[in-house]
């Protein structure tokens, strides 16, 4: 069952789903979503190839999750169809409620990212309250979960974790703790997408949308977030952190682009649209950048310190007034770089570097800079108590090669999505590398970094 056939399951889920059914691996028996999207949802699945055999099923409901009669209704339909697996797609708001339900229900489960959120999480304090206790009471669910239904498989669409160059790095802080007895002591990383909006945009694209008390962290930032838990969770301790973090929201933005300079980029006709700009209230908007400082304290000591920097409003590639006809996703003008930096202490650093240019950029190789699946990674080592060279270089494309595997984007989604199926058919085991159970602390951290902001607003407009 595919619960949220939009945009992002279009793009991904629909396409899979369909070459694992002609495959014989999967069946997709039945599709749900609300009913202000029968059209739009019937024309998805069309589309793809699915025909009068595939089951539509459209819940009333005014927000995202159609409350307890939805619930009762999707209860019964797992039952009379025999449906053994769920896969979560829905607005993220809504993830918590599904996912819920999915595990009282003893049902095989794949959520998009972030695995929650709640409305107004960025300035609200209840709302991160909200969140909070959502998480504990997924963490209570798993345990049971586990415990009544030991085949069912729960796992989250965060390929970050299938990316060959990402599982070396793991595998590199795991050796030199075990060479050293020092653990990662320091993480810089930076995640910039050039997703360049206009002040209209900002307040009406339903896509990765501003306006609803949410923004980059549970976009695109959840990756970055989780793939630092993940490296940080490897020599066996949960990160628990104490965060402080300052966002730029649209009209911030707004402030650094101004009207007067979009309009002599543009033109003059975008004046009508930066008048027409709706009133959101300031409670309403979401981080559009985020800087987040993160520390790992034990014993009174700080062990760990993170800094975190995600970023909409980065270097893009758009030129462009009007998105009509484009993909947001990556036609946009979307410009995708990451670096981390990993310290630790005086025996290791690790600096991964990443450009993947988007739709301009479609003339150049995979893996050189700018192509989808460009990744490097530089290796410094204190040889005189770590094996290897002082440096060595690494690349996505090598490792690939050496282990057969496939990294970033969408070979990533792949891996995690076929390694779920399998688990689910019984053709692979219980585990995927990107268990639910795992993201426990990535949830974790989420909540403390959105309740930095939301005091951080609450200080300021005190």
């Amino acid at each position: 069952m595919l619960i949220g056939a939009g945009e992002h399951s279009e793009r991904f889920y629909l396409p899979a789903l369909r070459r694992m059914a002609d495959e014989g691996k999967a069946d997709l028996i039945a599709v749900v979503d609300l009913e202000t999207a029968v059209e739009a949802v019937s024309k998805r699945t069309a589309r793809h190839g699915w025909s009068g055999d595939l089951r539509h099923f459209f819940l009333r409901g005014r927000g995202p999750f159609p409350g307890d009669e939805g619930t009762r209704l999707l209860s019964s339909l797992a039952r009379e169809l025999a449906i053994d697996a769920v896969i979560i797609s829905t607005e993220p708001e809504a993830h918590a409620e599904y996912l819920m339900w999915a595990l009282a229900e003893g049902l095989s489960v794949l959520v998009d990212k972030p695995v929650m959120v709640r409305p107004g999480v960025s300035t609200s304090i209840p709302a991160v309250d909200a969140l909070a206790r959502d998480v504990r009471r997924l963490d209570t669910a798993l345990t049971e979960y586990q415990r009544d239904h030991p085949h069912a498989v729960a796992a989250v669409m965060a390929h970050r974790r299938a990316n060959a160059l990402f599982s070396k790095v793991r595998s590199l802080v795991r050796d030199a703790f075990l060479a050293t007895g020092c653990d990662i002591t320091s993480i810089v990383a930076e995640h910039s997408d050039g997703e360049w909006r206009l002040p209209d945009e900002m307040a009406s694209q339903t896509y990765h949308p501003m306006f609803r008390g949410y923004g980059v962290l549970a976009q695109s930032g959840y990756h970055v977030l989780d793939v630092i838990c993940w490296w940080l969770s490897v020599n066996g301790w949960d990160p628990e952190f104490r965060s402080e973090a300052t966002a730029i929201r649209p009209p911030d933005f707004a402030a650094q682009v101004p009207p007067d300079v979009l309009v002599r980029l543009f033109g003059p006709d975008i004046e009508e649209r930066l008048v027409a700009v709706p009133t959101i209230p300031t409670e309403a908007w979401g981080e559009y950048d985020l800087h987040a400082f993160l520390r790992r304290e034990e014993a009174g000591s700080i062990k760990a310190t993170i800094g975190l920097h995600l970023l909409h409003s980065s270097f893009s590639s758009r030129g462009w007034p009007d998105t009509a006809g484009r993909n947001l996703y990556w036609g946009n003008g979307r410009n995708g770089q990451e670096t981390f930096l990993l310290q630790q202490g005086p025996f290791q650093a690790l600096k991964v570097l990443s450009w993947q240019g988007g739709s301009l950029f479609d003339d150049v190789d995979a893996y050189e800079p700018g192509g989808p699946r460009h990744c490097e990674l530089h290796i410094f080592r204190n040889t005189h108590f770590l094996p290897g060279e002082p440096y060595e270089k690494l690349t996505l494309q090598e490792l690939e090669s050496c282990s057969g595997s496939e990294g970033s984007l969408g070979p990533g989604k792949t891996r995690v999505f076929e390694e779920f199926i399998d688990a689910v058919s019984g053709r692979g085991g219980a585990a995927t590398c990107s268990n639910l159970r795992e993201h426990i602390p990535t949830m974790e951290a989420f909540v403390a970094i959105y309740r930095s902001l939301a005091e951080r607003v609450v200080r300021e407009t005190a």
